[in-house]
């Protein structure tokens, strides 16, 4: 099958759950000895048998073929074609120039809103926010993690990709990771230089671009214990360490976290065995059931209050202004469905529709726009929403986003109030 063919959005979401449960789980038992029967770092009453891990991972890979058959089953019923043209046009040298002063400029400005945003407590992971007015926190938040990405991976498309712009953007990269205290924000703005060296060929730099991204990795999670305060069991942003004393003191750490961690790490946020361990045990029958999880876990329903299924889910309360979240998708699945076959299918059947209508809206996207790197960072933005279960809100928003901009060059708008003008042109 073509590379033009495939699904991508599927094949991302598989690969991404490779790394969480294939990866995920070796590293998991060797690292057994850290984790506690409550708290973040919690197992419950999980003992680490082979015979517990294989029961519990039998739903796992029944979800798992479920939502690849279903998928395969939309795609043959509802076929997808991208659109593109496999001559792909080469950029001439003055113009790559613009557009490497552009990507300068453009980093320079999301350098400034990345530091405003910081100073007002806006996009920190895992702190509530300042209302602004019109809704510019959620609006913010989403440009600095999703949006301004797509922007930097445009603009480093089209200019030289010299290696000076290449360390600019992951210097970048760094530097908006910590002002998020966000490791989903570092891998998003790492990934175009990723991209761009297995295309450009530069293996040494692809080399190098990862085993930096896995040594700056848990630079992440240390800059959290300088911008977290936690006062009466309430946590919030600690005023008394600015941006730059707390990048001093990451510097002068001497916590140094070896690879094997730093990899961990990342693919534990993409979920992982602890969270699909948690969720065999998760027991909600006193405040709520399959249909209420289902609609708590999509919709985003108040029929169930998350402080309880946290504090289910870890054995413990997390701290007042805290998100520690609920798990990612694959362990969301387990916690909805409680064992039941008819569930799982049900709840596969859901993750299946989303799939397809992303990867519909890619092959619509893929006629306006012929530029395949788009698209395929596009089906792998998709993922990096759903798979972590960042927000359902945001998946959803994704991909009215993607209908709003294919109906707006579709159908103008403008074309239809003024027909005769553009008739003319």
């Amino acid at each position: 099958m073509s590379f033009y063919s495939k699904h991508k959005t599927l094949q991302f979401f598989l690969f991404a759950l490779f790394l969480a449960h294939g990866i995920g789980s070796p590293l998991f038992f060797l690292e057994k000895e850290i984790y506690t029967k409550t708290g973040f770092s919690a197992v419950r009453e999980f003992n680490f048998t082979i015979s517990w891990y294989l029961y519990i991972y039998m739903y796992v890979f029944i979800f798992f073929y479920f939502t690849l058959f279903f998928t395969i089953l939309l795609k043959y019923f509802l076929p997808t074609n991208y659109f593109f043209n496999k001559e792909q046009k080469v950029v001439k040298k003055n113009k790559s120039k613009y557009f490497s002063v552009y990507l300068i400029l453009i980093i320079l400005l999301f350098s400034l809103l990345n530091f405003w945003m910081f100073n007002n407590g806006i996009g920190l992971t895992g702190i509530q926010p300042p209302r602004l007015p019109f809704k510019l926190t959620g609006f913010l938040y989403f440009f600095s993690r999703f949006f301004a990405p797509i922007i930097i991976l445009y603009l480093y498309s089209k200019s030289s990709r010299n290696y000076l712009l290449t360390a600019l953007i992951l210097t970048y990269a760094l530097w908006a990771a910590i002002t998020t205290v966000s490791r989903t924000t570092l891998t998003m703005y790492w990934l175009p230089v990723l991209f761009y060296s297995i295309l450009d060929k530069k293996y040494i730099l692809l080399s190098s671009a990862i085993v930096l991204f896995f040594i700056v990795f848990p630079f992440i999670d240390n800059a959290r214990n300088y911008v977290y305060q936690i006062n009466d069991g309430v946590v919030s942003m600690n005023a008394n360490n600015g941006l730059f004393s707390i990048a001093e003191e990451l510097i002068k750490s001497k916590d140094i976290i070896s690879i094997k961690d730093a990899i961990f790490g990342f693919v534990g946020r993409l979920g992982g065995t602890q969270d699909v361990v948690l969720a065999d045990q998760y027991d909600n029958r006193d405040f709520g059931n399959t249909y209420s999880e289902f609609f708590r876990v999509f919709f985003i329903s108040n029929l169930i209050d998350v402080k309880k299924v946290q504090e289910e889910l870890y054995g413990f309360a997390p701290p007042e202004g805290f998100s520690p979240g609920d798990g990612a998708i694959t362990a969301s699945v387990l916690m909805i469905t409680n064992k039941s076959l008819i569930a799982l299918i049900f709840v596969s059947i859901y993750v299946s529709i989303l799939l397809h209508i992303n990867e519909i809206l890619l092959t619509l996207i893929s006629k306006i726009f012929n530029y395949s790197e788009l698209i395929f960072f596009l089906a792998l933005l998709f993922n990096m929403i759903l798979v972590p279960k960042l927000s359902m809100l945001w998946l959803y928003c994704f991909l009215l986003i993607l209908l709003f901009i294919y109906l707006i060059f579709k159908y103008t708008f403008i074309k239809k109030l003024i027909p005769t003008k553009f008739n003319n042109i």
